[in-house]
């Protein structure tokens, strides 16, 4: 799902970032250069060392020494925010976007998979979560269905700037 979001909102002309490294991150990353579009990463230097450095692929890396300037950089770049499945990284990135989006951040969230579902469902049976709450966020269950929320929702105009190609 990720290769086919990257690669469908890279011929559109957006860009996309992420963590920088593989797995997901690997796949949006390749789907976005596949389609000839740019793909900047947001590393982290602790990561770096225990993974072999960022993805070659890259358009352009960003590398951030503390993980809040990480995130930080992450949401800042974006004009939409999608998610798939991970771990503590990925669920650190929706919770503060999606916060985010409770204190009147207007960039869509995207949640890509059904498999959120049983989450929020569980965090608003144990929680405070209020529905207005879970409203700020969508669950979608293909790429094409985030693909086109997030091209009604983000103009092109608004889209991730281009970068020169890393040496």
């Amino acid at each position: 799902m990720a290769y086919d979001l990257a690669y469908r909102l890279a011929c559109e002309g957006y860009g996309i970032c992420n963590g920088g490294y593989w797995g997901i991150m690997d796949a949006a990353t390749r789907g976005a250069r596949d389609a000839g579009g740019v793909a900047v990463g947001v590393t982290l230097e602790h990561f770096s060392v225990k993974r072999s450095g960022a993805n070659p692929l890259l358009t352009r890396e960003e590398p951030k020494s503390r993980l809040l300037d990480r995130l930080s950089t992450l949401l800042d770049m974006s004009d939409a925010h999608v998610a798939l499945p991970g771990g503590v990284g990925t669920l650190a990135e929706v919770f503060l976007s999606w916060n985010l989006q409770v204190t009147n951040e207007h960039k869509p969230l995207i949640l890509l998979g059904l498999e959120w579902k049983g989450l929020l469902d569980f965090l608003q049976e144990h929680t405070e979560i209020e529905d207005k709450h879970r409203a700020k966020l969508s669950i979608c269950a293909t790429a094409e269905e985030a693909f086109e929320q997030i091209v009604q929702q983000v103009p092109l105009s608004n889209s991730f700037p281009s970068f020169e190609e890393k040496n």
